[in-house]
């Protein structure tokens, strides 16, 4: 699901014996290329490798380690309630997280596993700090586990770095002396700047430019107030994030139901002064979504306007709305908090069911969120989203074998967005499914020309929709696919030097082996038996256990090479 392909299996630095310093010295999506967006997680790395170590590629096992962390999360919470109220509210505020459909994306994807993680050790630190500041007299040691579960917080996730703002709104809630306050906090403080330090040299890398980047103050206060509202609403209704807000235009319906809970919780921290667990409560909801809130800084590939938000952005934002459930509840006698919180666990339980169904696979997800858009009246979507939706027409037409219909919807695609890479390697399948391998060449020259990349206007619309494929793009299966169109063409010195192409971009890929054996029988069929053979015996060495190359050189040997297209 969703980056777990690229972080975990093409990664060497978690499916082999790499040095662990590769691991710790490395950006989040660096898998041993050089690649960094400034994102640095250690422990999440430590933990995938781990696993990979201890069971292989086994999914059930990368997916029980998220279950588990979300366990622990589950725990750390209801121990921190169970300090502040009774059992019976702190068991059921501990229970709305546990089911919140705002964990599932979290839980549900791996790499996820980073949110859940700082969540699990922000919550864990959290105890930890209130277990430290009513010890009397102090005991060093808990100040010690505080400053390490700090310290994993932060190697986890970049969510977690604000975690001294809300511990110390937990010290003033308990009305700790400043003097404690201070001791508990200064180590805190220095494992964050240790990890600041490293992390700057590590992984440090300048904001990518982006449209949001560009808004004035007043929009950006618009656009800020449009998130906070669009999260509250998924907290309370469960309901997952399919489309993305857009920057509003002016003050609408969103804007000021985000300034009107804003200002709430301003009021209620202000009049309280603070001291009280419903101040630290929305203290840490907020300090822990304000790095995702950082939309001007760094903007998740979307369309130009589109506010970026995530259901794993509120993992533990759900945290503190339990921490708040959980405190109304134990306002309440017994029996009508049992009734109302246990109501309330099982419609939230219901709804997660009913969403974990959308990531048991990325099929499964592409299909939830295709009904979403496909369903939609296109002229209220966006440039985007309307890409998307033909891109999924396309794919429904595809998989039913309805090939020119499909065909049809990926030329819409491409008429909306010429500049995107994302649906020509499929546009050219689709024209070699229907026998003509002319436009499929031409589809994928046009992909793989130098233009393609550097033409501004394409690197214009390429930006508006936030789109960075070509930053990635692996050229290997396109030069592969116009390899077999040359050869279907009858053009072998091109599909020559396609298929050579071909193998030279997936050098130390899975797909280099069979890269190389179609070059060989290309070479073959275009009179080069020298250099067919040498092309054989290299994909036989990449994969020992498979007879094709040593039957082909045998047939190139016995002159009876395969001579159809491959």
């Amino acid at each position: 699901m969703s980056d777990d392909g690229k972080l975990i299996l093409e990664n060497p630095q978690i499916t082999s014996h790499a040095p662990l310093a590769s691991l710790l010295a490395t950006d989040w999506f660096d898998t041993g290329r050089g690649d960094r967006i400034g994102y640095y997680r250690p422990f999440v790395k430590l933990t995938l490798r781990a696993t990979w170590m201890a069971f292989g590629a086994k999914p059930w096992a990368f997916h029980a380690g998220n279950v588990l962390a979300h366990a622990a999360a589950v725990l750390f919470l209801g121990l921190l309630l169970s300090t502040f109220m009774p059992a019976l509210p702190a068991a059921l505020g501990a229970s709305l997280f546990a089911v919140h459909p705002a964990t599932v994306q979290a839980v549900d994807i791996v790499t996820a596993r980073s949110d859940v993680l700082a969540g699990a050790f922000v919550l864990a630190s959290c105890w930890v700090f209130k277990c430290a500041a009513r010890s009397d007299p102090p005991k060093p040691m808990r100040a010690v586990v505080l400053a390490s579960t700090a310290f994993l917080a932060f190697a986890s996730k970049e969510s977690a770095l604000l975690l001294p703002v809300p511990l110390l709104a937990l010290g003033i809630a308990q009305g700790i002396g400043r003097r404690r306050l201070l001791s508990l906090l200064l180590p805190v403080a220095a494992v964050e700047a240790l990890f600041l330090v490293t992390r700057m040299l590590v992984v440090h890398v300048a904001p990518l430019p982006n449209n949001l980047a560009a808004l004035g103050i007043g929009d950006r206060a618009l656009a800020f107030l449009t998130v906070v509202s669009a999260y509250a609403r998924r907290l309370v209704t469960g309901l997952p994030t399919t489309r993305l807000p857009s920057v509003p235009a002016g003050v609408d319906l969103g804007v000021v139901a985000g300034a009107a809970i804003l200002l709430g919780a301003v009021a209620v921290v202000v009049v309280n002064r603070g001291r009280s667990f419903a101040s630290f409560a929305i203290v840490l909801y907020f300090s822990s979504l304000a790095p995702a809130l950082a939309i001007w800084l760094i903007h998740i590939p979307r369309w130009k306007n589109e506010l970026p938000i995530a259901d794993r952005w509120l993992y533990v934002p759900a945290a503190g709305a339990a921490m708040l459930a959980a405190l109304i509840l134990s306002r309440l006698q017994s029996r009508t908090a049992g009734v109302a919180g246990g109501g309330l666990v099982l419609v939230f339980a219901a709804t997660t069911w009913e969403r974990a169904a959308m990531y048991r696979s990325q099929e499964a997800l592409a299909e939830y969120l295709s009904a979403e858009y496909v369903a939609a009246d296109p002229a209220a979507l966006n440039p985007r989203e309307r890409y998307y939706a033909e891109k999924m027409r396309a794919r429904n037409d595809l998989m039913a074998g309805r090939v020119a219909e499909g065909l049809d919807h990926l030329l819409e695609a491409d008429r909306i967005a010429p500049a995107l890479p994302d649906h020509l390697s499929v546009i050219a399948q689709a024209e070699m499914d229907l026998g003509r391998p002319d436009r499929a060449a031409e589809v994928l020259e046009r992909l793989l020309s130098p233009e393609f990349e550097a033409d501004p206007a394409a690197r214009r619309q390429r930006a508006d929709f936030g789109n960075d494929t070509m930053a990635r793009f692996d050229r290997a299966g396109p030069w592969h696919e116009l390899g077999r169109a040359y050869g279907a063409m009858g053009k072998a010195a091109n599909a020559n030097e396609a298929f050579e192409k071909a193998a030279l971009f997936a050098r130390g890929k899975p797909d280099e082996a069979a890269y190389l054996l179609d070059l060989g029988l290309s070479l073959a069929r275009s009179g080069r038996p020298g250099d067919a053979r040498v092309a054989l015996e290299r994909a036989g060495a990449l994969r020992p256990g498979w007879d094709r190359p040593l039957r082909e050189r045998q047939a190139l040997d016995a002159g009876d090479a395969e001579t159809a297209p491959p």
